[in-house]
């Protein structure tokens, strides 16, 4: 019979997998496997009649009714195998999380002792008779952290033990002379950030833990060689956004209407990652958003409203304030498509979705049998499987391979920017506000009300091909030039310059004016060589604004400019003495 294992023993296996970290997995999800099978029938497609047809009516902040289950869900279109047996549920794998990371720095203050002073106000209870315990002392110092946080922190200090043990020294107290000699024989054999982590997990042992660290300890050479290792990091890499075609692609696939992709399971997570776009949420709050609420009402145009989520975790809540509140996150229901990806969406989860609810992921993996897991996808699986549905889709290999899932989030944040949206309403759209501007305008449900208005007009100038987010800077807003030319004409209207009519006369005079001006002022041109070049041409006048173009072709059908001729300009008989207001594009040798 083999002998239980001790807790050293178990902490000395952790330490060596921590330190070596060569085990892998040959477990694969669905979208890492080839397509084998297409299923023979396919659910029906939500089709609604259009952006400004009627879908649906609902009551204004109805609640989502939670999907019943999905056994529904078909998944013979993917080859290989499922897990067979669900999971823990998510609440049970944080708190075991939350515990395995506690166990790492319990037996790190083990071996520091009174090198920390957490360890030293347990051990001064112990003495006074009082409860003592170090593992709920440290629970209650790590109350606010993330597990996630003493995890990354814990993984250097363990390293360095490990390293201090091999070269036969104690690792505490710390001293320049075991870190120096830690960094320059571990470290620059180790990942160009790592020597980083270590003096970040340094800090983190000093201020959390109280850790009585020296001023001596971080010395020049120390901090220099730290740099220097961090320096080899490759040049940081943002994720791009996704472009508009991308964004069409997925909301066709969450409508049935894309042919390669047709599965339930498909459609479903397509449509987490455009909540994810459309939200403007990291990959980790759309898994948060296990509550979400339908605020759509029925207007003459159609269904107008949002999905709206309540998200309790979340990287923004990161001061005691914030984790006590709310994160109401908000998605317009209509995207590029004619018809709502949201209503699409909504009817796939009901059917074939997995449970919603407090503490439940939005994108849990699939398991077999048409079943949900309880814990959420990591992000790593859930990039590759939004790869995989943009590969399937036809999109741009080179561009889809660049994606990741930060890269929802980054979109629309993109595009308002691109879009001239001003810093404040896009900190609001992204959830992010200054120290002196408060959490009210995060967290305050009514605050991103405008801003919402704004994100929907972009969209919408997007959805009908007004503005063009991915071209190049000049090629943003694409109009015919002689629409460009009413607006211009309309703005020289209602300019405030100096020369404006009175806004008293209805019916001003502008022949009766200009040739007054003409013989009192005489001949005026804005560059010296501007009549010359105009003899033997044919210049026409705009009705309302007065301004001067110059025929570009024999036809006479257009200016030089390139707008077009039509009844709202004049032809003069002759070029006109006082050569002022005229079209700079048509005469851009003026000055």
């Amino acid at each position: 019979m083999a002998e239980k294992r001790t807790f050293d023993a178990a902490f000395e296996g952790h330490l060596a997998h921590v330190v070596h970290q060569n085990s892998t997995s040959n477990s694969k999800q669905p979208w890492e496997r080839s397509i084998v099978n297409v299923p023979s029938v396919l659910p029906s497609a939500f089709l609604g009649k259009g952006r400004l047809g009627n879908v649906l009516t609902h009551t204004a902040a109805a609640s989502v009714k939670a999907p019943s289950g999905p056994s529904a869900i078909n998944l013979t279109a993917t080859g290989g195998k499922l897990p067979k047996k669900i999971g823990p549920s998510w609440v049970q794998r944080q708190s075991d999380n939350r515990h395995a990371a506690v166990m790492k720095w319990l037996r790190i203050a083990k071996e520091g002792g009174d090198f920390f002073g957490i360890c030293a106000r347990v051990a001064e209870d112990a003495e006074a008779g009082l409860p003592a315990s170090l593992q709920e002392a440290l629970g209650d110092v790590f109350s606010l952290k993330a597990s996630s946080t003493l995890h990354s922190r814990a993984g250097p200090v363990l390293r360095y033990m490990a390293f201090c043990w091999r070269i036969r020294e104690q690792p505490f107290p710390l001293s320049e002379q075991k870190m120096y000699r830690f960094v320059k024989e571990y470290c620059s054999g180790a990942a160009p950030t790592f020597a980083s982590s270590f003096m970040s997990s340094v800090g983190f042992m000093q201020y959390v833990l109280e850790a009585k660290v020296s001023d001596d300890c971080v010395s020049s050479r120390l901090a220099g060689a730290v740099s220097k290792l961090y320096l080899e990091k490759r040049k940081l890499q943002q994720k791009p956004p996704l472009t508009a075609s991308q964004i069409r692609a997925l909301e066709r696939i969450v409508l049935g209407l894309m042919p390669e992709v047709r599965t339930d399971v498909d459609r479903y997570a397509a449509g987490c990652f455009l909540y994810c776009v459309f939200a403007r949420a990291r990959y980790s709050d759309m898994q948060c958003s296990g509550e979400l609420a339908k605020d759509i009402v029925q207007g003459e145009d159609g269904p107008r409203g949002y999905l709206e989520a309540r998200v309790t975790r979340s990287k923004t809540s990161h001061n005691l304030e914030r984790k006590t509140r709310y994160l109401a996150m908000v998605s317009p229901i209509w995207g590029l498509e004619q018809d709502s990806w949201a209503m699409a969406w909504m009817e796939v989860a009901g059917r074939a979705g997995p449970a919603w609810g407090p503490d439940m992921p939005l994108l849990p993996s699939p398991a077999e049998g048409g079943q949900w897991q309880k814990a959420p996808m990591s992000a790593q699986a859930g990039a590759r499987w939004l790869r995989h549905l943009l590969y399937r889709a036809g999109e741009d290999v080179s561009l889809v391979k660049a994606v990741g899932t930060h890269s929802c989030k980054a979109t629309l944040l993109s595009w308002m920017s691109k879009w001239g949206a001003t810093k404040e309403i896009r900190s609001i759209l992204g959830y992010h506000s200054s120290a002196n501007a408060g959490t009210d305008v995060i967290y305050a449900r009514d605050s991103v009300s405008p801003a919402l208005r704004e994100l929907e007009e972009m969209v919408s100038a997007v959805a009908y091909r007004r503005f063009f987010p991915d071209a190049t800077r000049s090629g943003m807003f694409v109009e015919s030039l002689a629409a460009r030319g009413d607006a211009h004409d309309k703005a020289e209207v209602g300019s405030d310059s100096s020369s404006d009519r009175s806004d008293d006369e209805e019916e001003p005079d502008t022949l009766e004016e200009e040739k007054v001006v003409e013989d009192s002022v005489g001949d005026f041109e804005p560059s010296g060589c501007l009549r010359e070049n105009l003899e033997g041409k044919t210049v026409f006048r705009h009705v309302t604004t007065r301004f001067i173009h110059l025929v570009a072709s024999e036809e006479g059908t257009t200016f030089k400019c390139g707008r077009q001729i039509t009844s709202s300009y004049l032809e003069c008989n002759a070029t006109p003495r006082f050569l002022h207001p005229i079209c700079r594009q048509c005469f851009p040798e003026a000055r």
